[in-house]
């Protein structure tokens, strides 16, 4: 589980963790690899909920046997320098909601303004086909001077 970041470890740019009684200390990721793993999530997210169809339970077992795998893949596409002990040792020592918490962390320092990951999702919809552009707005209510929308007058 990951623990809140201390001061220290803001200003070290690491990570700690911990799976079981393991503590591991992983270094953020800079500017420049950031940016390539927020395209691997945007990607990945984008990707792989593309053709699931999530009305049956069919369909919700297979995205929760996908997020687990994808789960990995991007935890250890941002451990960069193995801190972490590389896939096998993570699969033989994480479970599920340990590997969640570590990916958490992971979005809470790339995406400093999404606290959770339905947040990172819900600001991908526009990249996910089918749906909602995050620029679409509703046209109810009032504008930003304060006045009402004006109801269309009727045609002749």
């Amino acid at each position: 589980m990951v623990a809140e970041r201390s001061e220290e470890d803001i200003l070290a740019g690491v990570l700690r963790v911990r799976v079981g009684s393991a503590v591991k200390t992983m270094p953020t990721l800079k500017l420049r690899q950031a940016a390539a793993w927020r395209e691997k999530v945007t990607t990945t997210l984008s990707s792989q909920l593309d053709g699931f169809n999530l009305n049956g339970t069919a369909d919700l077992a297979g995205l929760a046997q996908l997020a687990a795998g994808q789960m990995l893949d991007l935890v250890l596409a941002y451990d960069q320098t193995n801190a972490l002990g590389g896939r096998d040792w993570l699969e033989d020592n994480a479970d599920d909601a340990q590997l969640y918490a570590i990916l958490r962390a992971c979005l809470d320092v790339s995406f400093p303004f999404v606290r959770d990951l339905a947040g990172a999702v819900a600001l991908l919809r526009g990249v996910i086909p089918g749906g909602t552009s995050p620029g679409a707005r509703s046209t109810n209510g009032r504008l930003p001077t304060g006045d009402s929308i004006p109801t269309p007058s009727e045609s002749a």
